[in-house]
């Protein structure tokens, strides 16, 4: 079975709204087969529902299932001195009224505990360090500073499994952007899943390969799309 988990939020209200994230969710869901479950999830997404919705995820897959997790909307950076560089990335949910902050090392355990093949789609910036400021007065960056007072964290905490843990998943990661670089919003979608789609229909067959390397060729100079496969996953793998 195919399921999906598509996220895209455009912060309305907030100083840092966007636009282009609620059709980039719309975008990949358009794409996805009749028979997949799963929803587009707009507007507002807290982190403790991201967290519940991998739970049950992880209780409902067997080895046989593609789970599909994407995220458009803003990414942010957290210090961090377990890493070499000082940072890491974090995911930016969005409550209606404040924005809860998933690092990114939290962000991997909630979905690598979900049987299968776990295909995660980025389209934020996980870096605080980035080198492309260079953008046209038409896109936004989708990155936002890390502000305690006005953002939380949100730390993945295990919750009770109604059977025994799986095998570590078929992980496939597909990135709008370099660590070191932002993704842009045009206000009609994001720069990297605009390319992503658009590939997506032009090619056949569909694999994570080639729609990568078309969406690096779309995105570049602006920003660098790039892919990581883990535990025996191959590039071959067709979308959708």
């Amino acid at each position: 079975m195919k399921r999906a988990l598509i996220i895209g939020l455009n912060y309305a209200g907030s100083q840092y709204a966007l636009n282009g994230c609620e059709i980039d969710a719309a975008n990949i869901y358009n794409r996805m087969p009749r028979n997949a479950y799963g929803a587009t999830l707009t507007g507002t997404y807290s982190a403790e529902r991201f967290y519940a919705d991998c739970a049950s995820l992880r209780d409902a897959c067997i080895e046989k299932d593609t789970t599909y997790i994407c995220f458009s909307g803003h990414g942010t950076y957290l210090d961090d001195f377990t890493e070499d560089d000082g940072f890491q990335g974090g995911i930016c949910f969005w409550t209606g009224s404040k924005i809860e902050v998933i690092p990114e090392s939290d962000f991997r355990r909630a979905v690598e505990q979900i049987a299968g093949s776990v295909v995660v789609i980025l389209d934020c910036c996980f870096a605080g360090e980035f080198s492309k400021m260079s953008q046209s007065v038409r896109r936004t960056a989708k990155f936002v500073p890390f502000n305690a007072s006005e953002m939380r964290i949100q730390q993945f905490m295990t919750r009770p499994q109604t059977r025994a843990a799986a095998p570590k998943p078929k992980m496939y990661w597909l990135l709008a952007c370099a660590f070191n670089e932002v993704s842009y919003d045009t206000g009609n979608g994001g720069l990297f899943t605009s390319a992503f789609v658009r590939a997506y229909d032009t090619f056949k067959p569909r694999s994570i390969k080639r729609l990568m390397e078309y969406a690096k060729i779309k995105c570049e100079p602006d920003q660098t799309p790039n892919f990581k496969c883990e535990n025996g996953a191959r590039p071959t793998k067709t979308i959708f």
